[in-house]
């Protein structure tokens, strides 16, 4: 079965396209949730600098999100009202990014020269309630990016950014 070369390169746009859309998004709110964290910490004369920190974080968390597409999170027809979907969609792919965090403590550890049951200790050991304000986080952030993506899904390609950024004619 010969490779479609155009379909191949239809879908790397595409999804080029997407994965620039969800790092935009996602640098934007955790880039200002780092300057929101900084000016909180300098009225304690505290440093923080770790802007770089939130790109590198969104380009994985965009991947992430993609990945969860893969894997057919919220692919799923909604059979209710349309809010069901996005928090459904918004609570499988916070869990999967979760995830990913724990599985990101266990190979930094392995690079370190740890092994595997330090890299589970470093999570058993981490705050429940760090866990949580992690996950409300992300959660309250991925809703909207679900909402029009949702959103995008039942209108149809194409239909939402027409809405938003070309002019009607009257």
């Amino acid at each position: 079965m010969p490779i479609d070369k155009a379909r191949v390169k239809e879908r790397l746009v595409q999804e080029t396209k997407d994965y620039l859309m969800l790092f935009v998004y996602l640098a934007a709110f955790l880039g200002s949730f780092t300057i929101y964290k900084r000016l909180v910490l300098q009225e304690h004369h505290l440093s923080y600098y770790h802007y770089g920190y939130s790109l590198i974080e969104a380009a994985i968390l965009a991947k992430v999100i993609l990945l969860g597409d893969w894997l057919g999170l919220g692919r799923a027809r909604p059979r209710g009202p349309l809010i069901l979907a996005v928090l459904r969609q918004t609570f499988l792919c916070s869990l999967l990014v979760i995830a990913f965090s724990f599985l990101e403590k266990i190979l930094d550890g392995l690079l370190h020269g740890h092994d595997l049951a330090w890299g589970l200790e470093q999570i058993a050991s981490m705050k429940k309630q760090e866990v949580l304000a992690n996950f409300l986080v992300l959660y309250v952030t991925l809703t909207p990016l679900f909402a029009v993506r949702q959103l995008e899904k039942v209108l149809g390609p194409g239909r939402l950014v027409a809405l938003f950024f070309k002019v009607k004619a009257d």
